[in-house]
Order: structure tokens, then sequence, then C-alpha cells
């Protein structure tokens, strides 16, 4: 299953993996929008757009709340290696 969510990870659009990052790190995403700077609906609308392109529930809305699903801690591996090797190759 990771190798199929590595290349779903190289196929999407690079701006939609902080948006995931971040609102698992948070659980929150209200707090990741303000982070990244952006409005809360356009996070929002990446999640569902990642929901979509992923085939699978990345994270699901329940109660007013994005979660983790079983999906989640297995994909998340793949957007934190590709923005750590990002970041380092931006530093320099």
């Amino acid at each position: 299953m990771l190798s199929c969510l590595t290349g779903l990870a190289a196929m999407l659009n690079f701006s939609l993996l902080p948006t995931f990052v971040r609102v698992v790190d948070t659980g929150n995403i209200s707090a990741a929008a303000r982070s990244l700077y952006v409005a809360q609906s356009a996070r929002s609308a990446q999640i569902a757009t990642l929901n979509r392109l992923a085939g699978t529930l990345l994270l699901e809305h329940v109660s007013g709340r994005w979660r983790t699903t079983a999906a989640s801690p297995i994909f998340y591996k793949v957007p934190v290696r590709c923005l750590h090797s990002y970041s380092k190759r931006s530093a320099t």
C-alpha cells in the first residue's frame, strides 16, 4: 500500500501536501490554515481534493473536525519526506 501512496504523492499538486501534514499535526484545519496563511475554506477544498485523488479517505470530516483515518499514518510518511527534502534543498 505504501508504494501506491508514494506514487499518489508524486502525482499530486505539491501544495496539497503541507495542508495534509499540518491538519494531521494540529488536528485542526483552522490552525493549519492560519499557519499556512490561507483561508480555511481553501484548505478544506484541498483536503477534499486530496481524498478524491487518493480514492480513499485520508482525512474525514466528523462532527465539525477533520480526523485521520486508517490510511492517514501510511500516507503521512510520504509528504513529510517530500517536504523535508524540499526544505533542505530550498535552504541551500
